[in-house]
């Protein structure tokens, strides 16, 4: 898991350099990836950078390919649809994922597997 979230890290200030766009990385839980299926968010990082209202928002993989998901402002964490993502991505718990925030409501998602 400590390969992962190194790899995670780096890509991430790699990213940040290159794009200047806002970006997290997340260690997946067990509860982020069975069960609940809910995914808290940075709290600091949604002050600043999302809505203040629930919405939907995007998670783009790196395949471009799209899913929607319910983002909870006042729990400041993603719930529908984050279940879906991680069900077709296979992510599992130690994963890390990286969180680019290309557009107000849109993240392109980097998975970083477990060793």
């Amino acid at each position: 898991m400590e390969m992962a979230y190194e790899e995670a890290i780096s890509m991430r200030e790699e990213l940040q350099r290159s794009s200047g766009d806002p970006i997290f990385v997340k260690t997946m839980m067990q509860s982020n990836v069975t069960g609940g299926f809910w995914l808290g968010l940075p709290a600091e990082f949604c002050q600043q950078n999302l809505p203040r209202h629930d919405t939907t928002i995007t998670l783009v993989d790196e395949a471009e390919a799209g899913t929607a998901a319910f983002y909870r402002a006042d729990k400041t964490g993603i719930s529908a649809g984050w279940r879906r993502f991680v069900l077709e991505h296979g992510l599992v718990q130690g994963d890390c994922v990286v969180f680019q925030l290309i557009h107000p409501i849109i993240f392109k998602v980097y998975i970083v597997r477990q060793q």
